[in-house]
């Protein structure tokens, strides 16, 4: 992942210099855990590269534990859950763990902050 990040970094140097690259995966602390890999790609990246990842699953109030580990000159922008994925023909806004992972992620010094939002079937039926 960091060799395709710096050939990505260099190719935007090149042709485009103001455009920032923003690394992402499915992280988390439970799952799929992308995010256990960034302290690494922390000490690796120049610091102008962005670490992001669909983070912790919809029942948590937190981001992951590994962005208040990072070097204080790298950005960071977990992407929280907005609901319960479990059904996606009714909305299932999941206010109370979003206002908590947005605390979390604040208190963690991110600076950006993602949100998901599963509506497949409403987006599907409302563009027909």
């Amino acid at each position: 992942m960091v060799l395709f990040a710096l050939h990505g970094r260099q190719l935007l140097d090149a042709l485009r210099p103001d455009v920032r690259l923003v690394v992402s995966g499915w992280g988390g602390d439970a799952w799929l855990r992308s995010t256990d890999l960034y302290p690494a790609m922390d000490a690796l990246l120049p610091e102008g590269v962005v670490l992001s990842a669909l983070d912790n699953q919809w029942t948590s109030s937190s981001v992951s534990s590994v962005y208040d580990k990072l070097s204080s000159g790298r950005e960071c922008w977990p992407v929280i859950w907005h609901e319960f994925a479990g059904d996606l023909w009714m909305p299932q806004p999941n206010l109370y763990d979003t206002a908590g992972a947005c605390r979390d992620a604040r208190s963690k010094g991110c600076e950006g902050l993602l949100g998901a939002h599963w509506r497949h079937r409403s987006v599907e039926e409302a563009m027909a």
